[in-house]
C-alpha cells in the first residue's frame, strides 16, 4: 500500500523490535501478537497482516485514510458477509467476532456484532477475508459464420398512405441484394406551410452484405470459448482480490456444432460489509 516515507520508516522500526529482521530465527516469530503490537502503536492502521513468504516476511497494512469518507461507518452496527466463502482471517479492530477462521458463511450471515468487550453498541470494524468463486460462461460456433458489408448499397423511395406503401417513386420494390440491412426513414408531406396531407414519403437505403464461413474446428473453437467465459468470470471480481485457482469444466451438448465453457475462479477477497444497527 502507498505509505509516506515516515510512516515507513515507524513501521520498519516497529517490525525491529518485534524481531522481524534480517537474520531473525522465524519459529520464534510470533506473528498474531506482532499484528496486535502494530495496530496499538500505529492508532491510524486500519489493518495489519503478517505473513511468512518464503524466507522473507512481507508486512501490508492497510491505514485509515484509505478509505473513502463516505464508507466510514459512524454510527452503531455490524459486520455481515458480502457473499458466500469459507473464512481465511478474521482481524477484528472494533466489535466482536461471531465466526471463526474455517467457518464456511453465507451472504447477508453476521460476521462481526457491533459490540464491544463489555457489551456497548460500537460501530464493528473489521477486515474478514474468505475464499469465493465466480463463474464464467461462454460458448463459440465450430463453424462461424458472419456478414460483411461489400460496399454496394442501393436506395427505394415511396408515397405511402392508409399505412400502406402504394407508390414506388424510385428503386423499385425489393432490394436487389440477396442479404442486405435497411435503414428505414419516414417523412410527412408538407405542401405550404403546415399544410400537412396525409401522405408519407418512405425512404429505405439498404447495405449489402456478404456472408463468410469460417471453419474453425473444435480446438480453436474451444479457445473462443474459454476466453469468453474468462471475461465473463474476471468482470465480476473486485479490484483487491487474489485469484487462488481456477477450474474449466468443458460442456457437451451432443450436437457437435457448439463448444460451451465453464469457468469457475476461486478468489480470496474481503468479504466484510457493515450495516448500521435499526
Amino acid at each position: 500500500y502507498s505509505l509516506s516515507v515516515e510512516m515507513r520508516e515507524q513501521l520498519e522500526a516497529q517490525a525491529k523490535a518485534e524481531g522481524i529482521q534480517i537474520g531473525a530465527f522465524m519459529p520464534r516469530l510470533d506473528f498474531d501478537a506482532a499484528e496486535i503490537n502494530f495496530l496499538r502503536r500505529f492508532p491510524n492502521l486500519m489493518w495489519v497482516n503478517i505473513e511468512k513468504k518464503g524466507t522473507t516476511v512481507q508486512i501490508d497494512v492497510v491505514e485509515r485514510s484509505d478509505i473513502a469518507e463516505e464508507d466510514k461507518p459512524h454510527s452503531a452496527g455490524n459486520i455481515y458477509a458480502a457473499k458466500d466463502g469459507v473464512l481465511t482471517d478474521i482481524l477484528v479492530h472494533r466489535g466482536t467476532a461471531m465466526v471463526e477462521v474455517g467457518d464456511t458463511v453465507q451472504k447477508g450471515q453476521l460476521l462481526v456484532a457491533g459490540l464491544d468487550s463489555v457489551g456497548n453498541p460500537v460501530a464493528a470494524s473489521a477486515i474478514v477475508r474468505a475464499r469465493t468463486w465466480y463463474e464464467g460462461y461462454g460458448e463459440s460456433p465450430i463453424t462461424r459464420r458472419e456478414f460483411i458489408y461489400t460496399g454496394r448499397t442501393h436506395r427505394q423511395i415511396f408515397l405511402a398512405w392508409g399505412g400502406k406503401e402504394r407508390l414506388v417513386l424510385c428503386g423499385g420494390s425489393e432490394a436487389p441484394f440477396e442479404n442486405y440491412s435497411s435503414v428505414r426513414q419516414e417523412h410527412q408531406l408538407v405542401l405550404w406551410r403546415k399544410s400537412v396531407l396525409p401522405v408519407e414519403v418512405i425512404i429505405i437505403d439498404s447495405s449489402e452484405q456478404e456472408e463468410q464461413i469460417e471453419e474453425l474446428g473444435a480446438t480453436v473453437a474451444r479457445e473462443y470459448a474459454l476466453r469468453s467465459a474468462e471475461k465473463a468470470a474476471l468482470a465480476e471480481l473486485p479490484l483487491d482480490a487474489e485469484i487462488l485457482d481456477r477450474r474449466v469444466d468443458y460442456l457437451d451438448d451432443g450436437s457437435g456444432e457448439i463448444e460451451r465453457v465453464k469457468l469457475t475462479v476461486e478468489v480470496l477477497e474481503n468479504i466484510a460489509t457493515f450495516k448500521e444497527a435499526s
